[in-house]
């Protein structure tokens, strides 16, 4: 590639000579800070006994976002001054679905102009703090992870990921078991007056479910790749510890998601070795088996004393046979996400091209009665807030990645692909829930890492 023979400026000569690795150290700070959120909002409503100034969180995550924007400005300008703008359409030619996400991201913005309420679709309210602003905020994360190539960086985030969620697993002890919260004199917590039962610090115990469905396949990646022991049974115990909150928690679409993934990943692991010529030595075995393992025993061991979640596959089975065969009690099947599913994808149709914009379904189902502001559905909710077009500039954004990993499975990093289980669980979950700022940010994380391998 041709060079820049003209580089005037103290900028210019100190990023040329700046290494790789700062920048990529820089973004390891910046996403760990953002993971680290979560666990010392906890520790200050612990300690405070008080929270009603989410925006606070938001403005934190936002300062977060842009300083990581920053450095990765920096680094793409070091490129460009050593490469020229060249580098720039070279990536876009070998990473088609930074094209995908530019258009999404453009249709989403003339989405949000046209929307009956711009202000409102570009900022959102403080109950969702979701609007077009924050969906380029997911995406400038999923840039800057990107930019982490290391494997040893990754399995750094990695730990630093199940361990805060770890830590926010303790409101879920405190909320199951009255004697310890009494003890530590938790018992009047804000967190368990102004949230929901096995919700932890999130608003509501689903958005709960699609953080600790990433939780649990984060816990399981990193068995995966153990290579010592005493990493192997420290994760482990990590990993029941958080399939035994996802079993409390109670949302069914994120345990199925998490169910799914846990038996996709290792399959491909599997793949992956056999492509290779590897053996699989009984270690090898154990390291994959070991996670769905103890998910499954903590999982039954857990239900004995709650509602099983076993038998909501059983209820899964009838609420899809009573949609097939058009029943009319079909609109409660999955707790009323049919009838949700059904008018929204009315309200699609409506305005197939831009949609109603971020935010634009209040008014929709407030007019049928409906508490609700989004589907419970993340797919719908893209194509009705920013039309379909925009769900399918995200969708083929998703699929070229997937085929791309799908193609080079055979020289894919085990820690890449661990990493992807992640990414495959909140894609499944996806199909149940709705996006939000403290959940989806993570999940365009570990999309940017599965695309740098």
């Amino acid at each position: 590639m041709k060079k820049f023979s003209n580089q005037p400026g103290i900028i210019s000569k100190t990023l040329k000579v700046m290494p790789d690795v700062v920048f990529e150290n820089g973004i390891l700070v910046v996403l760990s800070a953002l993971i680290l959120l979560l666990p010392f909002k906890m520790i200050y409503i612990f300690l405070t006994n008080n929270w009603n100034e989410e925006y606070i969180y938001c403005g934190i995550q936002t300062g977060i976002i842009y300083l990581g924007f920053v450095i990765g400005v920096l680094f793409f300008s070091k490129r460009i001054i050593e490469y020229g703008f060249t580098y720039i359409t070279n990536l876009l030619k070998t990473h088609i679905w930074l094209v995908f996400f530019t258009g999404f991201l453009i249709w989403a913005f003339t989405s949000s102009m046209f929307s009956d309420d711009p202000t409102l679709a570009f900022y959102s309210n403080l109950h969702r703090n979701e609007g077009y602003v924050v969906f380029v905020y997911y995406v400038i994360v999923f840039l800057i992870a990107g930019m982490i190539k290391s494997n040893q960086k990754k399995r750094v985030l990695l730990n630093v990921f199940v361990v805060s969620a770890t830590l926010l697993c303790a409101v879920t002890v405190l909320q199951k078991y009255n004697a310890v919260s009494t003890f530590f004199h938790m018992q009047n917590c804000v967190l368990f007056t102004a949230t929901g039962k096995y919700s932890s610090v999130f608003s509501y115990y689903n958005h709960y479910g699609y953080y600790l469905c990433m939780v649990v396949l984060c816990c399981a990646g990193l068995i995966f790749t153990d290579k010592k022991k005493r990493f192997l049974l420290c994760h482990s115990l990590l990993i029941m510890i958080n399939v035994w909150s996802l079993v409390l928690n109670d949302t069914f679409g994120s345990y199925l998601a998490a169910t799914i993934a846990m038996c996709v990943i290792p399959a491909l692991f599997i793949i992956k070795a056999k492509k290779n010529y590897e053996s699989i030595n009984k270690w090898t075995v154990f390291r994959i088996l070991l996670p769905l393992l103890l998910f499954v025993v903590i999982s039954f061991s857990s239900s004995l004393s709650e509602d099983s979640i076993f038998s909501q596959f059983g209820q899964l089975t009838s609420d899809m046979g009573k949609v097939i065969t058009n029943d009319p009690t079909s609109d409660s099947a999955g707790t009323n996400r049919w009838y949700l599913w059904r008018i929204t994808s009315g309200f699609v149709a409506e305005r197939p091209i831009f949609g109603y914009g971020a935010e634009g379904l209040i008014d929709k189902y407030a007019t049928l009665g409906l508490m609700n502001d989004r589907p419970a559905n993340e797919y719908i909710q893209y194509a009705a807030f920013f039309g379909i077009p925009g769900m399918i500039f995200y969708l083929l954004a998703l699929l070229s990645i997937f085929i791309v990993c799908m193609k080079k499975l055979k020289t894919l990093k085990p820690i890449t692909l661990a990493i992807a289980g992640c990414v495959l669980a909140y894609g499944v979950s996806a199909c149940f829930g709705n996006t939000m700022y403290y959940t989806t940010v993570y999940f365009y994380m570990f999309l940017g890492l599965v695309c740098r391998d």
